[in-house]
C-alpha cells in the first residue's frame, strides 16, 4: 500500500495500479486464513478504494498531459457497441461449470463447512428437479464464503414426454 501510494506521489499511474493489485491480492490470501480482523478488514478495503481511485484519476490527468494518446471518446465518437453473437439453436446441450458463491458474516471452521456442505446438498437436489445433466457437485468454504460447483451443468434441460391419465 506504501508503494502504490508512492508511485501516485511520483506521477505513474500504471505502475502505482499494479501494486494495489498486489496488495489486494495478499489481502484476500491473509483474509482466506482468517488472519484479518473486522476492524482491519474494513480500513484495508478503504486504503485499496481510495489508492485505486487515486490510480485512476491520475490516468485521467496523465492522459490530459499527453494531449490523449489513446483517442478522446465523445457521445457523437463513440463506436456503438457490438451486436451479441448470433448462435444457432440447436437440441445439443452444452454443458459447462456453474459456480455460486454466497458471502456470510465470519464463522467458525465447522460452522464454514456445514454450510458449504448443506449448500452443495440444495443445489444438487435443485439441479436434479430441474432435470438438468451434471457432473460432480463439490463444495468449499473459507470462513466468510461457502461456494458449490457443478461440474459440466447442461444448459438446457433434456427433452422428455410425461403422460399423466387421470
Amino acid at each position: 500500500v506504501g508503494e502504490a501510494a508512492a508511485l501516485i506521489e511520483a506521477r505513474l499511474p500504471l505502475p502505482a495500479y499494479a501494486h494495489v493489485l498486489k496488495a489486494s491480492h495478499a489481502f484476500n490470501v491473509l483474509d482466506a486464513r482468517g488472519a484479518v480482523g473486522p476492524t482491519e478488514r474494513a480500513q484495508l478495503f478503504a486504503d485499496m478504494r481510495n489508492l485505486a481511485r487515486g490510480c485512476a484519476g491520475l490516468f485521467l490527468e496523465r492522459r490530459e498531459e499527453l494531449g490523449h494518446p489513446l483517442g478522446n471518446a465523445s457521445a457523437d465518437t463513440a463506436p456503438a457497441p457490438p451486436e451479441p453473437p448470433v448462435t444457432a439453436t440447436t437440441d445439443a446441450v452444452d454443458p459447462r461449470a456453474f459456480v455460486i458463491e454466497i458471502g456470510t458474516e465470519e464463522l467458525p471452521p465447522r460452522e464454514a463447512s456445514l454450510a458449504a456442505d448443506a449448500l452443495a446438498v440444495s443445489v444438487k437436489g435443485v439441479v436434479d428437479e430441474l432435470n438438468l445433466d451434471h457432473g460432480d457437485v463439490t463444495s468449499v468454504h473459507t470462513p466468510r464464503r461457502a461456494a458449490c460447483l457443478v461440474d459440466r451443468l447442461a444448459t438446457q434441460t433434456k427433452a422428455f414426454t410425461e403422460t399423466i391419465r387421470g
